[in-house]
């Protein structure tokens, strides 16, 4: 089955700290939660114990890594 995602999705996506492939990984292999209006979700639990490095930009153009 092929999955298109919006690009409006896609930005959103990458605003929460996920990408297309991670949706598409949901969407096969995730579990099925109940959604609004009798429809089905899907939902999977990533280990996030990893270490990350986010780096933020602020409106001033000045980067800091947390």
């Amino acid at each position: 089955m092929e999955i298109q995602i919006d690009h409006h999705t896609l930005e959103k996506a990458e605003e929460r700290g996920t990408n297309g492939v991670e949706i598409e990984e949901v969407i096969h292999t995730g579990f099925s939660i109940p959604a609004k209006y009798g429809r089905i979700g899907k939902a999977k639990v990533y280990d996030l114990s990893k270490t990350a490095i986010i780096n933020i930009t602020n409106k001033r153009g000045l980067r800091y890594s947390i």
